[in-house]
């Protein structure tokens, strides 16, 4: 299997919680500023990636077009591999070829339910001034907190 096309599926999949964060912190709560390492940022990831695509699992399950269920044999053996090339070459004939719509619709979905939950967790949060309540929320943007007087209260 190929550490690239590993890589990638990873990626994929990491995809809607990257997005997630990247809704989150926009605009004057950008991370611009706030040193990171890509560890750090895969780490933050991983949980939101998995809320959304456990959603997105349930939502499409839902839908009476989708007639097969979602294979996690297949994803585990994209991920890490089969025991030769035929059983890779079996999964894509069966598991991928014949129902591309399908996954692009489950991804579709997932990495817009990152999206629409991120840039909506920050309309709640400034909202109803739960940033404001509770430190756990508050942005990682002190200078704006204390050059807006919102600090003050």
């Amino acid at each position: 299997m190929n550490f690239a096309f590993v890589t990638l599926v990873i990626f994929i999949l990491l995809l809607p919680g990257f997005l997630f964060m990247a809704a989150f912190h926009r605009g004057k709560f950008s991370r611009r500023y706030v040193r990171t390492s890509i560890f750090n940022d895969v780490a933050r990831a991983i949980i939101p990636s998995l809320l959304f695509h456990s959603l997105a699992y349930f939502i499409i399950e839902r839908f009476e077009s989708f007639t097969t269920a979602i294979s996690f044999r297949a994803l585990g053996i994209l991920l890490v591999g089969g025991n030769s090339d035929k059983i890779i070459q079996d999964v894509f004939q069966h598991n991928i070829g014949s129902f591309i719509p399908n996954i692009f619709c489950y991804l579709s979905s997932s990495i817009l339910f990152g999206l629409l939950a991120g840039w909506l967790f920050v309309l709640l949060i400034r909202h109803f001034h739960l940033d404001l309540k509770y430190e756990l929320l508050r942005f990682d943007n002190e200078w704006y907190y204390a050059l807006s007087g919102e600090a003050l209260g």
